[in-house]
């Protein structure tokens, strides 16, 4: 898609202030009010800005359809930006979009105390700030779309409900650790409900700078009574998969993943991955629209979006 030069001023001065944090992202694409199905030069009520992580995944692809369709049905301009370095790079882009007035920003918040810093700056300057798939409790009351609770509750019921042989369990979460974490809460929520069910150990993987092969590995090694794995990283989900093929493992360990990937669903199909679980993810895109437009123009009362989540699991499958 072609990237629009506008004339609305902020824009403008976004594009001066926030040069920093624009240059660093190895993605950015700007969606705009689409008239006689051409892309035009006008102006826009508001200027919006989502932070996506630079993930070559299905699901960021639906993400970023559903923001387009929504931007033009709304007239609103908005900037979807990939960073390689989501972690270090989110914090400067949030402080960038405050001070050139961007009029609300959509992000997956980390763990980092200067997101929080930033958060409370942004909105000082008057940029409302819109969650979306949040495993983070910490930031419950910005949170506008479903969080991460109810994709990770859909995971460990489905790892319940599967055919699983006794054993400890392994949980692999995306980002750093985090003592807050809502994902956590809802698989302890669903092990509560069966006997012999525990997070016994707990992983955090960043897609960017952690070797699966090597992690999976090291699952394995840290117990013998390793039996089953629920992965909620949609890269590292078939690469796990692949790994306790390649290290003979895979009959002795059940997997429910994330994500709805074409490797993911083969290995579903052949039997290799027992489940896996997403989320609605152009709706997702959809949603962040809708509710940083609200945010923006100030309404309050309207009803927080839910996003749907989904379960395949092998023997739907066949």
């Amino acid at each position: 898609m072609e990237i629009i030069k506008k004339t609305y001023p902020k824009i403008l001065i976004g594009v001066a202030l926030s040069a920093a944090a624009i240059l660093s992202a190895v993605f950015a694409a700007v969606y705009c009010n689409k008239s006689n199905d051409k892309y035009e030069q006008t102006d826009f009520e508001y200027h919006f800005q989502v932070f996506v992580r630079n993930q070559d995944e299905q699901c960021t692809d639906l993400f970023k359809r559903g923001i387009e369709d929504a931007s033009l049905e709304y007239k609103v301009c908005t900037e979807v930006m990939q960073f390689n370095d989501y972690s270090e790079e989110l914090y400067r882009a949030v402080m960038c979009a405050a001070y050139a007035g961007i009029d609300a920003v959509a992000l997956e918040p980390d763990n980092s105390s200067q997101l929080s810093y930033a958060v409370a700056r942004a909105r000082e300057y008057g940029t409302q700030v819109v969650l979306y798939l949040s495993d983070n409790d910490r930031y419950k009351e910005l949170l506008q779309t479903d969080p991460f609770y109810n994709i990770a509750r859909s995971a460990a019921v489905a790892f319940a409900e599967s055919d699983r042989k006794p054993g400890k369990t392994a949980v692999v979460l995306r980002g750093t650790q985090n003592p807050d974490s809502m994902s956590l809460r809802a698989i302890r929520d669903v092990f509560k409900l069966h006997e012999g069910l525990d997070t016994d150990y707990i992983w955090y993987v960043d897609s960017a700078t952690v070797e699966i092969d090597k992690l999976t590995r090291d699952i394995v090694d840290s117990s013998s009574m390793i039996s089953g794995i629920i992965c909620l990283d949609e890269k590292s989900t078939p690469v796990i998969a692949s790994s306790l093929i390649n290290i003979n493992r895979i009959n002795d360990i059940t997997i429910v993943g994330y994500g709805y990937g074409p490797q993911t669903m083969k290995y579903i199909e052949d039997g290799v991955i027992n489940a896996s679980v997403s989320s609605d993810m152009y709706e997702a895109g959809r949603s962040v629209v809708t509710d940083m437009y609200c945010s923006a123009a100030g309404i309050s009362a309207y009803e927080k979006t839910s996003v749907n989540v989904t379960t395949v699991k092998k023997q739907v499958m066949k």
